[in-house]
């Protein structure tokens, strides 16, 4: 909790220190509360659904190191290719989005309810294998992460690139708030409303 309380701190430091450095230059106010909510709720949402997955992950490969290198490697490589591929949506940054924001949901929906069954069915299965499972079940939901943000950041162009960093620092503050908020989630209240907290 005291880390949680640190975090939120420095997240609001570093979402009003750039609008005071920029205050001349800034759109209103009812402008600036949707970027604000939507790289803030990217952060929360991608780390809650890596800790989900690092959770499970160690489960599975009965391994707290493995579990953690595999889903962090696997949710950045697929996350970056997302975000390559997200370029072809650039002049219909909707569409790409609802696309991104559809896999999400599915793949969120299907988990809840097959996860835990397919992690046990195949806990015997040799290390290699287990991994590539994980890897497999890990690229769909991560490759459709990386198209949110990229798309979002393509907005803030012309006039408005000087707060690009601001948008990106946002995204960064928030996802050091989801990883001990996560962590809190999980103890106090299970996996499941993790998930439905990644859904929202």
């Amino acid at each position: 909790i005291a880390i949680l309380l640190q975090s939120i701190i420095i997240a609001i430091i570093i979402l009003l220190l750039p609008l005071i450095r920029w205050r001349k230059y800034l759109p209103k106010a009812k402008d600036l509360i949707k970027p604000i909510m939507y790289f803030a709720g990217l952060g929360l949402g991608f780390l809650f659904l890596e800790i989900y997955l690092i959770g499970k992950g160690s489960f599975f490969l009965n391994d707290s190191m493995y579990g953690f290198a595999i889903v962090l490697a696997s949710m950045l490589v697929f996350s970056g290719l997302g975000s390559l591929l997200s370029e072809k949506y650039l002049k219909k940054p909707r569409r790409g989005l609802a696309l991104a924001c559809g896999t999400v949901l599915l793949w969120l929906i299907i988990m809840s309810f097959f996860m835990d069954p397919l992690l046990l069915a195949l806990i015997a299965m040799p290390l290699f294998l287990k991994c590539l499972f994980l890897i497999v079940i890990i690229a769909p939901l991560s490759i459709a992460l990386g198209f949110p943000f990229s798309l979002g950041l393509s907005l803030f162009r012309g006039e408005r690139d000087h707060l690009l960093p601001w948008a990106w620092s946002i995204n960064g503050s928030f996802s050091v708030i989801a990883s001990p908020l996560a962590n809190i989630i999980i103890l106090s209240l299970g996996y499941k409303i993790i998930l439905a907290f990644s859904a929202i």
